[in-house]
């Protein structure tokens, strides 16, 4: 509960979950276990599609504003990476029929260090963001001004990409966006990272380091009974 309520939790290895409404203070409430990891049981915060969402309940591994997990293997130099496995499945529950009501994304949001430290104590890394959305709302979108790259494939991944690219205040973010919205995917997160560094100049950059992997909602508004029913991912 509260805009910053968080949980560290193990499956396997170390988990952080968190509220983390940090552009609000309307009430919103995440509920944990059972069958899923978290779920919106109450969103009543509201922000303007042509802005920033009213924040990013999410799971993560790595370290920031001092949540730290256990057993992560990150920070990680972005050249030593072999593979990234994870997995994320969620639930709508009824709110992607209602448009209306709801505006949020499902998305990956990874960060990068330009320090083979990281940034355990800040909100925000030093390199730059790389996020994975597998849902888009029809008003609103990534940072950037319109897709630079359209229904691009990326190896081994199911699906196709419109690549967004633009600056998050100094930093720049680099937004992979399915076409078709998916509520489960399994893949190698490096593949991302490697088309990033190899192929979308002024993004990610091999120097850098892997600190953080988050999934969650990018919520505008509405939201009510979001799930994210299960997650992991292991970094090599």
């Amino acid at each position: 509960m509260g805009r910053y309520g968080t949980l560290a939790f193990s499956a396997g290895q170390n988990y952080f979950m968190q509220v983390n409404e940090w552009n609000s203070s309307a009430t919103q409430t995440v509920a944990y276990g059972g069958d899923f990891f978290f779920k919106m049981t109450t969103q009543m915060a509201s922000t303007a599609t042509n802005g920033s969402p009213t924040g990013f309940p999410s799971i993560f591994i790595g370290a920031n504003s001092k949540h730290m997990t256990m057993g992560s293997n990150l920070p990680k130099a972005v050249s030593a990476l072999t593979t990234v496995p994870t997995t994320w499945n969620w639930n709508d529950n009824g709110t992607l029929a209602d448009a209306t009501n709801n505006s949020y994304n499902a998305t990956y949001d990874v960060w990068f260090s330009t320090s083979s430290a990281g940034e355990p104590n800040s909100a925000g890394p030093s390199g730059g963001y790389l996020m994975v959305w597998l849902h888009k709302p029809a008003d609103a979108q990534p940072i950037g001004g319109s897709p630079m790259f359209k229904a691009v494939t990326i190896p081994n991944v199911s699906g196709t990409w419109d690549v967004w690219i633009g600056p998050n205040g100094t930093r720049p973010c680099i937004s992979y966006v399915r076409t078709e919205d998916t509520l489960s995917l399994s893949f190698d997160l490096n593949e991302f990272i490697k088309d990033a560094v190899a192929n979308r100049p002024n993004t990610i950059l091999s120097t850098w380091y892997l600190t953080n992997v988050f999934t969650g909602f990018e919520i505008w508004r509405g939201g009510v009974n979001l799930e994210s029913t299960s997650f992991c991912a292991v970094v090599n």
